[in-house]
């Protein structure tokens, strides 16, 4: 939500892309052949996982989430030139391209560990480390150099020339004046430039507190970023699944949150934010997997897929190695994404009201409400039985189309019937707004 964001976003998808693992070419030219489908589908903007030079190991493979340099990209993934054609190719299909700069470290084999070892932090002892969890094979930069600052700076203001915005993982480690100064400057090179936030989760947080280790809070990062994510807060989610939180006080939460959070924040509503689980292979079946997607999308803020999620693809993403994922299809969601996507666009998702209810104990009423428009969306988000339940939705007598199937709903007193979801119903009239 800083102060030049652009509210749009909550009707925009991202598509995030690890390029080695995307195809077996690995190349730029590959994602270029596919950016069809992703238009298709309702992608507004690709975010690239790091296409730069990265650690090698002895398979000699590397590992792209540890950088070595800003300078260049990774040869690996094709020319220069390919990627400005990648870029432009983007760019004429009506999307943009976002690109991933993990500028909180570098590789231990980066050519600045010997060139600048003041541009890295030191330790007591003269060693250079790293915040990161489990032991990262990389060095922190040292946020207190101005030199490195300037140096660091000048590297994304190259970058911004070709993309049209950054994702910078474990943003909460870089101090909040590095980005004001980082903002203000790329804005000169490209002045509608987006800055999303990866947060770290609950229980990195959690460590870094007891090492107290400092670090920016989600608060203190708004100022800075058009876009956070919400990893710190997806066990509250999980809790429900597992059965050790109840849905009404989940509700409760969520509406709690969304009055604590500035109205004109951004959220990442991506179920799939980490290249762990898939999304597919947390809950049970097909049924709940529709259910959780159509949740996600239907969320205030901007949805994410990470690549073959559109799929249902149960398969992790190997980041550590360049391997192709096999793109098997076994739960095909394409067209209830469409469908989605287009809802989204309403402008009652940008700046409506959004309430939660839990309907049941399985069953999450979602609602949004803009003047005399109103939308709801019911998500059965745990259970395999069809047991029928009724719904208070405080809508006109009538029949109302399932906006996300075939199905039609007949309310009589302001209530509805329903056996499976998920179900998105529309009305424009006065109705009674929950709270």
């Amino acid at each position: 939500m800083a102060k030049v964001t652009n509210l749009t976003l909550r009707h925009q998808l991202i598509y995030q892309v690890y390029l080695r693992n995307y195809s077996p070419e690995a190349s730029f030219k590959a994602l270029e052949a596919d950016l069809d489908r992703l238009k298709d589908l309702g992608v507004d903007l690709i975010l690239l996982s790091s296409i730069f030079p990265s650690q090698q190991e002895t398979e000699g493979e590397g590992d792209s989430l540890f950088v070595q340099s800003f300078d260049e990209i990774g040869t690996e993934y094709g020319s220069m030139a390919d990627f400005e054609d990648l870029v432009q190719a983007v760019r004429h299909k009506g999307m943009k391209l976002l690109l991933t700069m993990e500028i909180v470290a570098l590789a231990m084999d980066a050519p600045l560990v010997q060139e600048r070892p003041d541009f890295f932090l030191q330790g007591l002892d003269g060693n250079l480390y790293s915040r990161l969890p489990e032991a990262a094979p990389v060095y922190d930069l040292n946020f207190s150099n101005p030199k490195m600052w300037d140096a660091l700076i000048e590297r994304m203001k190259y970058w911004a020339h070709y993309v049209d915005g950054f994702y910078i993982p474990h943003a909460q480690l870089i101090r909040s004046e590095f980005f004001s100064s980082a903002r203000a400057e790329v804005g000169d090179v490209h002045p509608y430039f987006y800055w999303l936030g990866g947060q770290m989760s609950g229980s990195e947080l959690l460590d870094l507190r007891l090492q107290n280790i400092d670090f920016e809070t989600e608060g203190e990062m708004y100022s800075n970023f058009d876009v956070l994510d919400i990893r710190p807060h997806a066990g509250l989610l999980e809790r429900y699944y597992d059965g050790l939180m109840d849905l009404a006080n989940v509700a409760f939460l969520l509406n709690m949150r969304t009055l604590v959070t500035a109205s004109t924040s951004v959220l990442n509503r991506g179920l799939e934010l980490e290249v762990g689980q898939r999304i597919a292979t947390r809950v049970k079946n097909h049924c709940e997997l529709r259910n959780w997607t159509a949740f996600s999308f239907f969320r205030k803020g901007i949805a994410q897929l990470m690549m073959g999620q559109e799929y249902g693809t149960k398969e992790r993403i190997p980041i550590h190695e360049k391997k192709a994922i096999t793109w098997d299809k076994p739960y095909d969601l394409t067209a209830m994404i469409r469908q989605l996507m287009q809802l989204k666009k309403r402008e009652v998702f940008k700046s409506g009201y959004c309430f939660h209810q839990a309907a049941s104990d399985d069953w999450l009423l979602v609602s949004y409400h803009f003047y005399n428009q109103h939308v709801f969306g019911l998500f059965k988000l745990r259970g395999d039985t069809n047991d029928e339940i009724e719904v208070e939705l405080g809508i006109p007598e009538g029949k109302y189309a399932n906006l996300l199937g075939e199905g039609h709903y007949e309310a009589k007193e302001g209530r509805i019937h329903v056996t499976e979801g998920p179900i998105i119903i529309s009305y424009d009239g006065d109705i009674r707004v929950p709270r």
